[in-house]
């Protein structure tokens, strides 16, 4: 099973870097139906992003982090979905999380401003 999860896996990464995201976020879940696997999960949760599912990107982010909740990307991943679902405070929830596990990391930073730059922008959609 591991050896088909990983091909299965090298075939949706070259199909995501091709910019083919239904097919990698499809053959992401062949490899997911071999074994749960945290990468995995934010890879797909990445390729909805790229279509535009948010409530789908969010669930393989919540997956992802449920699974390795130490993982700075797993909480980032969950902000991205956040942000496309305009759900803003969540997002910059999700980054302060993402910030604690790697406090270095630039594009966390560039992150949490802008989601609070669209708090302030949307005092309404701020408070779900």
């Amino acid at each position: 099973m591991e050896g088909k999860k990983a091909n299965a896996k090298a075939e949706a990464d070259k199909a995501f870097r091709n910019k083919e995201y239904a097919f990698a976020s499809e053959i992401y879940g062949m490899a997911l139906r071999c074994g749960q696997d945290a990468t995995i999960y934010s890879n797909r949760s990445l390729c909805k992003l790229k279509m535009g599912d948010g409530t789908g990107a969010l669930l393989d982010a919540n997956q992802c982090r449920m699974m390795r909740p130490d993982w700075a990307k797993a909480c980032y991943r969950q902000a991205q979905a956040y942000m496309l679902l305009k759900d803003y405070k969540q997002a910059y929830d999700a980054l302060l999380d993402a910030k604690k596990l790697d406090p270095r990391n630039d594009e966390i930073e560039r992150e949490l401003r802008r989601a609070m730059e669209s708090m302030k922008a949307s005092p309404d959609e701020a408070q779900q």
